[in-house]
């Protein structure tokens, strides 16, 4: 498994967490910190991208990207948060993402809502969060972890009032990529 994270503070944080997976499943994980770097080798099975339309990146050069990393007939899964807006129909599935994966060389996208599955997670985060919040000082300072606290609460309540839908998306790749055999 390749993980890439391009933040150091969390990729650090999934090496520490990687390294206390029993030995021969940790020699199998690594931490990438670039997307050309943890795209380097040999082609995968499945590549996940959590919220690309909020990394700041490129949506195009990301599923690029992942077009790169999986194998032809290879899978991808995104899971993407969607802010309701007027105009937008409620069960209208990532604008344009669909199309963009086909694009990038994906075939039969196909969008799920998990919005309930989402609030769930997100209760169970917080729950967590506060439960082992000794821990979580640890590694961020007081005012970040609460301001985290709050971002998870205010995911939770937009998802739970229907201010907001989180789909995953799914897709597989088809065309080949130059430059790949």
């Amino acid at each position: 498994m390749t993980a890439v994270e391009p933040d150091p503070v969390r990729r650090g944080h999934a090496r520490r967490r990687a390294r206390a997976l029993p030995p021969d499943v940790a020699a199998r994980v690594r931490i990438a910190g670039s997307t050309s770097e943890g795209t380097s080798g040999p082609p995968f099975d499945r590549v996940l991208v959590l919220q690309p339309a909020r990394t700041g990146d490129d949506l195009a050069a990301v599923l690029r990207q992942a077009a790169l990393a999986a194998r032809p007939g290879g899978r991808i899964l995104l899971g993407e948060l969607v802010h309701h807006r007027p105009g937008r129909p409620r069960g209208a599935a990532p604008n344009g993402l669909e199309v963009r994966l086909r694009q990038a060389g994906f075939a039969g996208p196909r969008s799920v809502d998990i919005t309930d599955e989402a609030v769930d997670a997100l209760r169970t985060a917080q729950l967590t969060l506060i439960r082992r919040h000794h821990e979580v000082l640890r590694h961020l300072p007081p005012a970040a972890a609460d301001q985290f606290l709050a971002l998870i609460l205010t995911a939770q309540a937009d998802l739970r009032e229907g201010r907001s839908r989180f789909w995953a998306v799914s897709a597989t790749r088809t065309s080949p990529v130059p430059g790949r055999v």
